[in-house]
C-alpha cells in the first residue's frame, strides 16, 4: 500500500555531492593558480632576504583582478609552457 522508491533520491544526492566536489576543486584550482602566478610575477618578495619569498603574502595576494581569470587560465593551459 505504501511503496516508496529511493532511486531518485540516490541520483539527486549523488548529483549534489558531485557538484559540491567540482566546486571545491575549482576553488582549490583558483587558489593554486593565484599563488603560481604571484610567484611567477614576483608579487611576494621577502622584505629582508632579496631571494626569498614572503609566504604569508601568498595566502592574501591577488595576482589577477578576478577569480575567473585564474580558473580560465588553468583550464586552458593544462601543460606547462616550454621555454
Amino acid at each position: 500500500m505504501f511503496e516508496t522508491s529511493h532511486v531518485n533520491h540516490y541520483a539527486w544526492s549523488l548529483a549534489v555531492i558531485l557538484l559540491g566536489l567540482v566546486v571545491w576543486l575549482c576553488i582549490a584550482l583558483v587558489n593554486a593558480e593565484n599563488q603560481r602566478y604571484a610567484l611567477m610575477t614576483n608579487k611576494c618578495p621577502d622584505p629582508v632576504f632579496k631571494t626569498g619569498i614572503d609566504k604569508a603574502c601568498l595566502y592574501t595576494v591577488r595576482s589577477r583582478d578576478h577569480w575567473w581569470e585564474h580558473l580560465w587560465y588553468a583550464f586552458i593551459h593544462v601543460k606547462p609552457e616550454h621555454k
